[in-house]
């Protein structure tokens, strides 16, 4: 068993009967649901947790399906520190052993979801970095599969959904059934995204950015600059709609003929006031806080060359941080990754 089995009623899926959301409306956004490893234990929670999740490899795995849904689905999750009053709280508790029952999610009878608990089995043998075999239990399987029900989905009569009554022993991404679920609850995920690529100027030494097809086969056509490819992808100029979505300005740095992206208003205000930098406009939308399906876009100054440099590749950005060339700037905004097919 993967948890507890709720009332609900629809095709081969089942609703709880309760969402996240101000509108408690079928088919209506789930906005944004904040999560957390626990911490502690609170007295009015609705779940007891035995022991705290603080492995990475857990939390990672945890969050990556907390992305799958949310790539799904029109709602998003945001990591914060553990409280009280967080909407989703992850831990272990004991339950009947290993093999028994994997995991156990408890949410308010009725409602809208709030304080939800999802705790997994701490005796249990985690497989975990991958797909088990089928003699193996896959704990980001099981994770998929609680989130499911912390955010308003009871189990399903299709064997082959994640969201089937029974652990099936071979792990797999969201079924037709279960995307049919939360895109019911929920509507679908519809955020519009755009690749954005990036030059290297070898002319000036600096970095290039543009989501914008016809200036990327421009620029394709200019012998200084060097293509790298498409780095992550971002949101385009129209998606103003998009909650938590906030405007990224490009600026041309006339001394060095360089370019600085900026999602921050009072340093636009400054670079618009200086006779240095000419303003571009808006070149794309990004998102101003985290959640589990966006990563951080690194900004980097090169103290020789003058130019900034924006990455969210983890070695690339180790590198940068050893070369005493380049000063960190910290996190500029945050965006999709790029595209695996």
């Amino acid at each position: 068993m993967f948890g507890v089995k709720m009332v609900g009623i629809s095709y081969d899926f089942q609703l709880l009967g309760n969402k996240w959301g101000q509108d408690q409306g079928v088919g209506t956004p789930g906005e944004i649901v904040t999560y957390s490893f626990a911490s502690d234990n609170y007295m009015q929670q609705f779940g007891f947790f035995d022991a705290f999740i603080v492995n990475p490899v857990f939390q990672n795995e945890i969050t990556d399906a907390l992305a799958e849904w949310e790539n799904t689905a029109d709602i998003r999750f945001v990591l914060v520190p553990d409280s009280s009053d967080v909407g989703i709280r992850f831990g272990w508790s004991i339950f009947d052993g290993p093999l028994g029952t994997l995991g156990r999610t408890t949410v308010p009878a009725e409602g809208p979801l709030r304080g939800v608990t999802v705790a997994f089995d701490v005796n249990e043998d985690w497989f975990v970095l991958g797909n088990a075999p089928e003699d193996e239990i896959d704990f980001s399987y099981t994770a998929l599969h609680e989130i499911g029900h912390a955010i308003g989905l009871d189990h399903s009569s299709d064997p082959n959904a994640v969201l089937a009554e029974t652990y099936s022993g071979i792990p797999k991404p969201l079924q037709d059934d279960d995307i049919q679920a939360i895109e019911t609850l929920y509507g679908a995920n519809s955020i519009p995204k755009i690749e954005l690529n990036r030059f290297f100027n070898t002319e000036v030494g600096g970095h290039f950015f543009t989501p914008d097809i016809v200036e990327r086969e421009s620029v394709e056509n200019i012998k200084s600059f060097r293509s790298e490819g498409v780095v992550f992808q971002v949101m385009p100029r129209t998606a103003e709609d998009i909650i938590g979505s906030v405007a990224v300005y490009r600026f041309l740095n006339i001394e060095l003929g360089s370019h600085l992206l900026t999602a921050f208003s009072g340093e636009m205000q400054v670079l618009q006031a200086s006779d240095n930098f000419l303003f571009e406009g808006e070149s794309f939308r990004a998102f101003e806080n985290q959640s589990s399906s966006t990563i951080p876009v690194y900004r980097f100054f090169n103290l020789e060359q003058g130019g900034h440099l924006f990455t969210t590749d983890g070695p690339e950005k180790n590198t940068l941080m050893q070369n005493s060339l380049f000063r960190f700037e910290g996190e500029a905004f945050y965006a999709f990754p790029e595209m695996i097919l």
